[in-house]
Formats: C-alpha cells, sequence, structure tokens
C-alpha cells in the first residue's frame, strides 16, 4: 500500500515518530476524511481551508502543499483507486517542531440509506470537539458500546439542555411537511460539517420550503414527530434514522414515510443532488 508522508509517496506500513512528539505523548492531531467519488474529491477546497483554520486555531505549522490534490491523485492512482470510489484521510501529527502530515487512501462503498441510532444522554461540553481533533477516543467508545448493546451504527450527543446536538463526525437535521430543521452554526460546543453548509443554500432545489434554524439543538420530540431524521457526513453524504434506541434500550421508531420507499426519500434526494453536482 502506498501512502503519501510529508508530500512524499512511499510503499511502506510504517513511518518515524519522535519519542518527544506532542502526538506521542498527547494524541495531539488533526484529520480530514474526504469522499473520492467519479474522479473528483468532493469539497477539498472547503475541507482544506478548514484544516488550515482548526491548525491556526490549534497552533499546528501546517504545510498544505503536502497533500495538494495533484499528489492525492498521484496517490489514487498508485494505489489502482483513480476509477473506484474512495475515502481520503488527511493526518497532521504535532511533532517537536512542525507537523508530520500522512494521506491514506483505501476503497469506499456508501452505507446503506437507513440506519439505526442510539441516544447517549451524556451532554458534550467542551468547545475542543469543534476542531479537526484526531483524538476522539470519548465518541469512539460510545459508537462501540451501543453497537455492541444495541445492534446501533450511530450515536446522537446531546447538550446540556438534553437536545440533540449532533452524531459521531456528522451533523443532524429533521425535514417535516417540506421544512428543514437544523442547528445553527455557531451554536456552542457544535461542529458544522460542509455538506451542511452546502444543503441549506441549496434548499429550494431540494423541494424544502423552509429553513428553520434550532439554535438550542433538536428535540425528541422533533424526531419522533418528523417525517424523516437524516444524518449528514461529508463522507458518506446522508442516512436516514429508522430508529432511535435510548440508554435504557427503548425503542423510537423515526422517518416511517422514507423506509417505506427509499426512492422517495430525503436522504436519496440529497446524495443524488451532491453526487450529480460534484
Amino acid at each position: 500500500m502506498y501512502i503519501l508522508f510529508d508530500g512524499q509517496i512511499i510503499n511502506k506500513k510504517t513511518i518515524e515518530i519522535d519519542i518527544y512528539s506532542p502526538f506521542l505523548h498527547f494524541g495531539q492531531g488533526l484529520k480530514r476524511s474526504i469522499l473520492y467519488y467519479d474522479g473528483n474529491l468532493l469539497w477539498f477546497d472547503d475541507h482544506i481551508e478548514r484544516l488550515g483554520h482548526d491548525a491556526q486555531e490549534l497552533g499546528f505549522d501546517l504545510n498544505t502543499e503536502h497533500f495538494s490534490q495533484e499528489k492525492i491523485f498521484n496517490l489514487l492512482e498508485k494505489n489502482d483507486l483513480l476509477d473506484e470510489t474512495a475515502l481520503v484521510k488527511i493526518l497532521c501529527l504535532k511533532d517537536v517542531v512542525g507537523c508530520n502530515t500522512l494521506v491514506l487512501t483505501h476503497a469506499f462503498q456508501l452505507p446503506e440509506y437507513g440506519t439505526k441510532a442510539a441516544l447517549h444522554n451524556e451532554a458534550i461540553i467542551h468547545n475542543f470537539s469543534r476542531h479537526s481533533n484526531l483524538c476522539e477516543a470519548e465518541q469512539v467508545y460510545w459508537v462501540e458500546f451501543y453497537g455492541e448493546k444495541f445492534d446501533t451504527e450511530q450515536v446522537l450527543f446531546v447538550n446540556n439542555k438534553n437536545r440533540i446536538i449532533q452524531a459521531f463526525e456528522a451533523n443532524v437535521i429533521a425535514v417535516w411537511n417540506n421544512n428543514l430543521y437544523y442547528i445553527y452554526g455557531h451554536t456552542p460546543n457544535f461542529r458544522q460539517t460542509i455538506i451542511q453548509q452546502k444543503i441549506l443554500p441549496a434548499a429550494p432545489d431540494l423541494g424544502i420550503k423552509k429553513l428553520l434554524d434550532k439554535s438550542k439543538g433538536l428535540s425528541l420530540d422533533l424526531m419522533e414527530r418528523a417525517d424523516e431524521v437524516v444524518i449528514i457526513s461529508d463522507t458518506f453524504i446522508a442516512q436516514t434514522v429508522s430508529a432511535i434506541v435510548r440508554p435504557s434500550g427503548t425503542v423510537i421508531n423515526t422517518s416511517s414515510k422514507a423506509t417505506k420507499d427509499w426512492t422517495q426519500s430525503f436522504t436519496k434526494r440529497l446524495r443524488d443532488f451532491f453526487l450529480e453536482n460534484k
């Protein structure tokens, strides 16, 4: 497998890291995952802009020339992925001086339209999650915990008002009577995805009548009543939440209209729109 390490394509499975690296000691690093689809790196400039902003905020000395589009395309070609759908992961590992940058690529298949999600009732209260932080052990733990306990694939996290604020590495939106409910981008402890930024101006083309921002988060009551609850990500684009499992194990069935006919779902509409308008 070929990787891109500090701007050079190498055929290795190991890299060298300084033993005093803050990444090694404290897990300090940044990451971005980019969907490569039909010969395009989706929203590449937006991803690099986010990465650069987060690096500046957290004091990372980042060299974006190490993962230019040209170098990533060369890496995809080396790994025989140019004609495939693939996931491109950019990692920036804090070093004693500067950063090590690592780019990995692997084949990727868009997931099924529907997913089940567990509801985690412990509030997200730290602003660190607003950045492209590499260390997300706490949220990964809950994804795995509920996955084993309830056979769910996603987790819905709440804020201190007990309202849903986001999913794991994704945002949550709801569609009800052709109105779209979403979380406002400057809401505390919330990380807005690139796709949410793209959806809002494209709402009329997506058949949305009105945009309703919920700066306090999305209530569970809205999740139950909405025509469709959708998890949106910059890589898998969209998935419909067909059921929400409470920590007690009780199940709330959601998005009944969409699950009866995926061809009419908002999830399919989102995927088709953004994958056809790359």
